[in-house]
């Protein structure tokens, strides 16, 4: 009889740690913890993205001559539709202005323009004075029709994404992947950016609220995302971890056996 005590003791004590451990696993799995009511707000325009080498530009000017305008757009006619799913792209390759390893891109009649590093704005702007000596009141539109972001690890559809828009979230990039798995790690996502000949890495902690006062809270062209698997998962594909409900069964087992016998 001296061994029922103690049995159910440690029965106690593993419950007890079951509940410790839901809570904390609770805490791990939302966004933004710790995040108030405030009337202040983090303004998008805070971040602009940026052009970079080897992005595609889709440009295309308009004037009061349309003949005149056309000769700029050409480059431009077989540009391809963008599909926001999974790493699909639609239509005939992507064509338009390619930024040059010099940061340039080279324009009819105009020639080189420096491009890398400005914004769409500052381009647009570029562009259209540079027209001015040959076009009336040029209108300048631009974006880049390359960018893409790939999103790998514990989501529910990895792969890569074309962007429709001049700059994506952290947030609507893991929606296209259709969020994380709830076996994610939340708390260390890997953010992989290619800045000129380098690479960076950045840790992301999607659980802590200021992650969206940052620059990290938008995406670059290129940008990889990877979402590393919790600790539970990756203890799923350890054998002994596989092996644990069996041994602990046959332990408990071997205990009442015990307890019987002592009886």
């Amino acid at each position: 009889m001296y061994l029922i005590k103690p049995y159910w003791q440690a029965i106690s004590f593993v419950f007890l740690l079951l509940i410790a451990s839901s809570c904390n696993t609770y805490e791990k799995l939302v966004y933004f913890g710790g995040v108030q009511n405030s009337s202040s707000t983090v303004k998008s325009n805070d971040y602009l993205t940026r052009i970079k080498v080897d992005d595609q530009l889709y440009i295309f000017v308009s004037s009061n001559n349309i003949e005149l305008s056309a000769s700029y757009n050409l480059p431009n006619f077989s540009v391809a539709s963008s599909n926001m799913q999974q790493g699909s792209t639609q239509g005939n390759p992507v064509l338009g202005y390619l930024v040059e390893q010099d940061s340039s891109v080279t324009l009819p009649k105009i020639g080189k323009i420096k491009a890398a590093g400005l914004t769409i704005d500052e381009l647009e702007y570029i562009i259209a004075k540079s027209l001015s000596g040959f076009l009336k009141d040029p209108i300048v539109h631009a974006r880049i029709i390359n960018y893409k972001v790939t999103i790998l690890g514990d989501v529910k559809n990895p792969g890569t994404f074309n962007v429709p828009y001049n700059k994506i979230s952290y947030l609507q990039a893991l929606g296209l992947a259709g969020d994380l798995n709830i076996t994610g790690n939340r708390a260390n996502v890997l953010l992989i950016r290619t800045v000129g000949n380098n690479t960076i890495t950045k840790r992301l902690n999607l659980t802590d609220s200021n992650l969206i006062k940052t620059d990290f809270c938008w995406l670059q062209n290129g940008d990889v995302l990877y979402v590393e698997p919790n600790v539970q998962k990756r203890n799923s594909s350890n054998t002994l971890y596989q092996s644990w409900p069996l041994i602990v069964s046959t332990t408990t087992l071997i205990v009442l056996m015990l307890n019987n016998f002592k009886k």
